[in-house]
């Protein structure tokens, strides 16, 4: 795994997060829960995910969710998601803290508390 440590708040001065960050161009290994067929009987593995690039944010998990939608999904009961490849690491309800942003983010700081909720169209 990629050996970035979280920068935690200075509890004397409150403030010592920064926005530059030592990128790596390596894969960042990664701990999840998947499930490896249509059964939905998840265990933990790890996988392989892309270095990170100059619009990403890191987040060292804290939370994490799994909906009734990300079990269909895995399933394969949403036939317009299209085949479903397994190992599937389905979710979209995460929240932890910043350990690494790329270069171009500008809205969030290592040491940050962030997420990834679900993403939608407003209706007009």
């Amino acid at each position: 795994m990629s050996q970035i440590n979280p920068i935690k708040n200075n509890e004397t001065t409150g403030d010592t997060k920064t926005t530059s960050t030592p990128v790596s161009n390596q894969p960042i290994d990664v701990l999840c829960m998947a499930c490896s067929d249509a059964n939905c009987s998840f265990k933990p593995i790890t996988l392989q995910r892309r270095p990170l690039g100059e619009f990403d944010v890191q987040i060292e998990m804290k939370y994490s969710g799994v909906c009734h939608s990300d079990l269909h999904i895995a399933a394969g009961h949403i036939g317009i998601m299209g085949k479903v490849e397994y190992p599937c690491v389905p979710g979209h309800e995460l929240a932890g803290v910043a350990v690494a942003v790329g270069s171009k983010v500008t809205k969030i700081k290592i040491g940050d508390h962030c997420g990834v909720g679900c993403r939608f169209k407003p209706v007009p």
